[in-house]
């Protein structure tokens, strides 16, 4: 419960922002920011908008944020499919999920991996004094 988006609930998080030209990332960034989540989807209610079905109860801006989200990483995962990594990984016969993994988790799962490469990226500027941005105690 502590870290969950439950809708018309304020939370104070950490935004990653993606700035996108066509089909590429053109700049990110991270900031603090206060969340009001609209709505509240389990994977299966999200493959359901994703691929087309009934939305009863959802709210219908998320319908429309999540569909357009979801064609928006199938251009972005077909892109890095047929650059050199996504040729190296075919070659290798790599698989980036589960065969039996929902259209919704493999959304998920490529936000994540974008938010924590750029995370780690800027951690290790921040270590070589190359980045100001976001100050973190931790470090």
């Amino acid at each position: 419960r502590l870290a969950s988006l439950n809708p018309r609930e304020r939370r104070k998080v950490i935004s990653f922002e993606f700035q996108i030209q066509g089909d590429e990332v053109v700049n990110r960034r991270f900031f603090r920011s206060v969340v009001t989540s609209a709505d509240k989807l389990d994977y299966s209610q999200a493959t359901s908008v994703l691929s087309g079905g009934p939305a009863s109860g959802v709210n219908p801006q998320v319908v429309r944020s999540l569909r357009a989200l979801h064609s928006l990483t199938n251009r972005l995962m077909a892109r890095t499919a047929n650059d050199n990594f996504g040729a190296l990984l075919r070659s290798l016969d790599f698989k980036l999920g589960s065969e039996t993994e929902l259209p919704a988790q493999k959304l998920v799962e490529y936000w994540m991996v974008e938010v924590n490469e750029f995370a780690g990226h800027q951690l290790s500027e921040r270590r070589n004094g190359l980045c100001c941005g976001l100050f973190c105690p931790m470090l």
